[in-house]
């Protein structure tokens, strides 16, 4: 399969902004130092959008959005690192390929219809790869746009991870697709990150065990596959709307059932059959770890079009006897009691708890670093499904395979899912610890018959 590349070039924003640094805030600077790269596939349109057009919008978005053109920039005391938005620009790559729409979303008899999928490894070259880019001063942003051998169209956006969380880069994107289709921007962002600052002075006034504060800056917590560690294996498993349905009437078959989110039992059930799969001994702790979107749970809340990171996790831990044979409700409990303990004075308290440290180096998350660790992220409401560059909404959504190591047991991707009330869950393991749980039928595919 040959990928051509046509075009290769930084996007400045026109028109500049004003230079300046922007400082990033305690949670920012605590956020996995790597990109979050996505790609939305676009079956063949009868429209047929010349790249020129996706350049000049992808510049007037950079205008709007600064960061997202700058550079990182250590601070001038070796404590810390900001953004200097000096309109240095972003990567935009245009590539042809022979490669139909029908090669990228199959593998071997199953494509992403099925109800559970393995990436393509063909995905690795849809999206840039900012680690290929040698230089220091590299840009923020990476994007990219596919041309495919039967007209169709993969996009890749690709941001730092200290410039935006995940909501903060779908803002961005839907932003460059409004302008793309010649549309001013729906939701201009705030950029003013000082409502993200810690208190002064700043006092944390709970125990955070969903962090740990080292003595001393780890180092390799983020790496590539290192010799101690096994491959690593994907699959994305589609969770339609009556298997979310069906979790919940298994959590609440227990007497005085408690009222779950679909969040809360999905996680639950994936936590369970991933412990297992894992055959560790029962006594051993495990932990879990989700992240949390905070804008709208601050008192009073962030502005909605706030642009960095809110992200504060969630934390579970228990014996793995325990995950393996509680019912799905006392699992799911759990995930409902860590997510409730996210409360606007608990978040305040978590800011200050970095801002007291020497440095946000010596914070990271307490669920990243054993072989039975397990962290979730929820892109559920990342609105994919509504980019449309000018060639109508996309046919699949997904981030590309992670190739870093931001935990040691493995990743847990929930996605959106063209239907709206299905859930596409996106799970990375170490290779025994997947063929462990795919070809567990308990785990997958739901059926009301065990229930």
């Amino acid at each position: 399969m040959e990928f051509t590349t046509k075009r290769h070039e930084i996007i400045v924003p026109s028109p500049p902004s004003h230079p300046h640094i922007l400082t990033l805030s305690n949670i920012d600077q605590i956020m996995p130092p790597f990109y979050i790269s996505t790609l939305y596939f676009f079956p063949p349109s009868s429209t047929s959008l010349p790249s020129i057009s996706l350049t000049q919008s992808l510049s007037q978005a950079l205008a709007a959005f600064p960061p997202a053109a700058g550079r990182l920039k250590p601070r001038s005391n070796g404590v810390g690192t900001d953004v200097e938005c000096h309109n240095q620009g972003a990567m935009f790559v245009e590539a042809h390929t022979t490669i139909t729409l029908n090669c990228l979303l199959t593998t071997g008899k199953k494509d992403v219809h099925c109800r559970m999928y393995q990436p393509s490894p063909l995905w690795d070259s849809l999206a840039p790869d900012p680690s290929q880019e040698k230089s220091l001063d590299k840009p923020l942003l990476f994007t990219q746009m596919t041309r495919l051998g039967c007209g169709g169209v993969v996009m890749a956006v690709v941001l730092h991870h200290l410039v935006a969380d995940g909501f903060g880069q779908a803002h961005f994107t839907k932003s460059w697709t409004e302008l793309a289709r010649g549309n001013p921007i729906s939701a201009h962002p705030h950029l003013d990150r000082t409502c993200m600052q810690a208190r002064f002075p700043p006092y944390s006034s709970f125990e955070h065990q969903e962090y740990i504060v080292h003595k001393s800056a780890p180092s390799g917590l983020f790496n590539t596959a290192t010799k101690d560690l096994p491959p690593t294996s994907s699959r994305i498993f589609e969770f339609l709307p009556q298997d979310i349905q069906s979790l919940k009437e298994q959590a609440h078959s227990k007497v005085g059932g408690d009222d779950f989110t679909g969040f809360h039992v999905l996680v639950a059930h994936i936590w369970k059959y991933v412990t297992k799969a894992h055959r560790v001994k029962g006594s051993q702790p495990i932990k879990l770890g989700w992240a949390l979107e905070g804008r709208n749970r601050f008192n009073p809340r962030l502005p909605s079009n706030y642009f960095g990171n809110v992200v504060f996790y969630g934390y579970a831990e228990e014996r793995a006897e325990v995950v393996v044979a509680q019912p799905l409700h006392d699992v799911a409990m759990h995930i409902r009691c860590g997510t409730q303990r996210i409360t606007s004075e608990y978040m305040r308290s978590a800011v200050d708890l970095i801002a007291i440290q020497s440095s946000p180096a010596l914070v990271t998350g307490s669920c990243l670093e054993m072989p039975t660790d397990l962290f979730i992220t929820s892109l559920v409401n990342f609105n994919a499904y509504e980019m449309d560059w000018g060639w109508g909404p996309p046919l699949f959504f997904t981030p590309t395979i992670p190739k870093i190591h931001i935990s040691r047991g493995g990743t847990v991707t929930l996605l959106p899912h063209s239907n709206r009330r299905a859930i596409n869950a996106l799970i990375t393991l170490f290779e025994p610890q997947m063929d462990a749980l795919s070809s567990d039928n308990q785990f997958f595919p739901i059926s009301k018959a065990r229930l």
